[in-house]
């Protein structure tokens, strides 16, 4: 479990008697979790992505508690995730358990995307919400937002980079940044009509296949002024994230941008981190591209939103 992934969650109450008495105190491993899953494939959050959620109970009593897997409201949701379509993809055992002060028990939390294609790149917000009840009636409430990113399928730019390797090359990006204002949203934009376009230049003999692909960034490494983008996956580039370069020529990468038509995304500053990677070229070189989006309209903005 990351660092950033073990946010400390405690929801506290007691009665009018001291704390020591029967005051009801419990406290979560985690209050955002990021995972992230292949459709058609079960991930167990606990031994494939770094450790267990789990529940301790802090106070001075007994502790009952119920827990269950649901989705946000979507106004609810983080930045970048839309609430999971079907709770079901997440599994919690054991929905209910006992507590003694002091103790601590392991929740075994499980994700199983359904194998379709189409949710590829897909970021989804589900949450684990646990309610615990002392003998004496009362009662606390923890979340969990569990936020998963859908992977996608990176099997041709794994093939291609294997079976690629040659003498040492690179194609030049014709630009580092480009800039597109007044993105609308809800639809398909094509970034070439609306900003400068991102060439790749090939200087090599034979032709060549670059990886672009939209990544998640050190959130210091955005341009001033910018938010890193909250979902790299609403951003792709050429025939599944592969351009190709005939010898001494000049291609596209073809950017095309989609952000959901949400009140939250509207009036936003936002830059992609682009990667650009000659397939197969060794030693590797990874140049970053930035493309930086204001979004149209005007709209309310969450506190804490990022």
């Amino acid at each position: 479990m990351s660092r950033a992934g073990r946010w400390l969650l405690a929801a506290t109450l007691a009665a009018l008697a001291p704390p020591e008495a029967h005051g009801l105190s419990l406290r979560s491993s985690a209050a955002q979790l990021k995972v992230e899953a292949s459709p058609g494939r079960r991930l167990d959050v606990g031994k494939d992505a770094g450790g267990p959620l789990t529940i301790a109970d802090t106070g001075g009593t007994r502790v009952a508690v119920e827990a269950r897997v649901e989705s946000p409201p979507g106004a609810d949701a983080v930045d970048g995730y839309e609430p999971a379509p079907d709770p079901r993809w997440f599994s919690l055992d054991p929905p209910r358990l006992e507590l003694s002060p002091g103790s601590e028990a392991a929740w075994r939390l499980t994700v199983e995307v359904p194998p379709d294609r189409g949710r590829e790149g897909g970021q989804y917000e589900a949450d684990v919400v646990a309610v615990g009840r002392s003998p004496d009636g009362l009662s606390a409430r923890l979340r969990t937002r569990v936020l998963l990113r859908v992977k996608r399928d990176r099997g041709r730019i794994e093939a291609l980079d294997r079976t690629l390797i040659r003498r040492p090359r690179d194609v030049a990006p014709s630009r580092s940044e480009t800039t597109v204002r007044d993105a609308p949203l809800g639809r398909v934009v094509d970034v070439d009509a609306l900003a400068a376009a991102l060439k790749l230049a090939n200087a090599d003999a034979e032709t060549a296949y670059v990886r672009v692909e939209s990544s998640e960034p050190d959130p210091r490494e955005a341009p001033d002024g910018y938010e890193p983008a909250p979902n790299p996956g609403w951003l792709t580039a050429g025939d599944g994230g592969v351009v190709e370069v005939a010898a001494g020529k000049v291609a596209s990468a073809r950017l095309r941008l989609r952000v959901p038509d949400e009140p939250r995304y509207r009036g936003r500053r936002w830059a992609f981190a682009v990667d650009v990677e000659a397939l197969g070229a060794r030693p590797r070189v990874v140049r970053r591209f930035w493309l930086k989006v204001t979004t149209a309209g005007s709209g309310p903005r969450r506190e804490g939103s990022r």
